[in-house]
């Protein structure tokens, strides 16, 4: 079509080179994430077993009531 330019840019292009790159961007950033983790020692604080019990399944597992959230505090840093 005169007139009708395809940008390499559009939302159906995707490279192997971008989705590997994402992966290893993912997998670097929860890497560091459970490194730092591991520098403390976390409890649960105001949550219990049945806020974080799966209840449903909606492809990704839910709990059965609110609140959909886990509150942790910091106990004790492990020297490393």
């Amino acid at each position: 079509m005169p007139g009708y330019e395809v940008s390499s840019t559009t939302s159906f292009h995707t490279s192997i080179m971008k989705l590997t790159c994402r992966s290893l961007a993912y997998f670097e950033l929860y890497v560091t994430l459970a490194h730092i983790a591991s520098k403390f020692d976390i409890e649960m604080w105001e949550t219990t077993e049945r806020n974080i019990e799966f209840g449903r399944d909606l492809v990704l597992p839910f709990p059965k009531e609110h609140p959909y959230h886990v509150k942790a505090k910091v106990t004790q840093v492990v020297a490393s």
